[in-house]
């Protein structure tokens, strides 16, 4: 069965809600100051149009995904992940989307999102059998239909959600550090600082029966979700993500920012940010 730890509490206003949304997103990958190459990969998807002289609901799908193995294997891993991924979820989520023209249940999309990670981590072990390797990558992908936010995890990559000015994060890291933090025994700014931060208890690529975290979140007018690589997370911190996310509006902007930011104080890691912006739709 698949954890679903509880989403943090958001205040919203009950009438923000109403109103079309429109997704724009934008992201950008950097190897950073420290590492030669860049083991991350990002993807985005977004689909609108038209049935029959009506909208049909808006589609998106992004994620970011940190490999590892070393000698180019882990920029493999992440690359052929997501390839595999994207394919399934246009397959067995996209496609059942435009055939009925409505998005389906909350159960539904989460059990969905699952089955496609898992099919992917298939295809990776398949890989690393072929090549005798022990590549693997951490993954965090959002699942997007009609206003309807899908979120998955697998590892330490990050995905927020920033709005009305407070950025919470969605996700759980499956590393020790995380664990022991929040079991009370280290304290909070541990996963970023602690000798062992980068010891993780659970990627794709690890094992056929692999368990994926999910979670849904309704999106509202102005909201913001930020998908991003530990290098990002780890380097600018939460304060400096939501400075950049609370300072810009057009996702690119906000991607290109936070890079620089995760630079500065050091680019110790590969450096991915992928931001998507719920923009409200003008009624007409």
């Amino acid at each position: 069965m698949d954890e679903t730890p509880s989403l943090p509490t958001l205040v919203v206003d009950p009438a923000a809600r109403a109103g079309r949304l429109a997704l724009r997103a934008a992201a950008r990958t950097h190897p950073g100051r420290v590492r030669e190459g860049n083991e991350d990969s990002v993807l985005l998807i977004r689909l609108t149009g038209l049935l029959a002289g009506g909208a049909s609901p808006e589609m998106g799908f992004f994620a970011v995904a940190d490999g590892m193995g070393g000698h180019e294997s882990g920029e493999v891993a992440s690359r052929r992940v997501l390839q595999h991924l994207g394919a399934a979820v246009i397959d067995r989520v996209f496609k059942r989307t435009l055939l009925t023209g409505r998005a389906a249940g909350e159960d539904w999309m989460e059990r969905a999102l699952s089955e496609c990670i898992r099919a992917a981590n298939a295809e990776l072990l398949a890989l690393q059998r072929a090549n005798h390797s022990d590549m693997g990558t951490t993954l965090t992908a959002v699942l997007l239909i009609d206003g309807r936010a899908t979120v998955a995890n697998v590892g330490d990559s990050r995905t927020y959600l920033w709005r009305g000015g407070a950025l919470e994060q969605i996700t759980r890291d499956h590393s020790l550090v995380a664990s022991l933090v929040a079991a009370g025994q280290l304290e909070p700014d541990a996963v970023y600082d602690h000798e062992q931060k980068g010891v993780i208890y659970r990627s794709v690529g690890e094992s056929d029966d692999l368990r994926v975290d999910t979670f849904s979140v309704d999106l509202w007018p102005d909201d913001r979700l930020l998908l991003c690589s530990d290098g990002l997370w780890e380097m600018a911190r939460d304060e400096g993500l939501a400075a950049v996310l609370a300072a810009e509006t057009e996702p690119q902007a906000v991607c290109d920012r936070l890079v620089e930011a995760a630079n500065r104080a050091g680019g110790e890691d590969n450096i991915s940010a992928l931001v998507v912006w719920a923009a409200p739709v003008a009624s007409s």
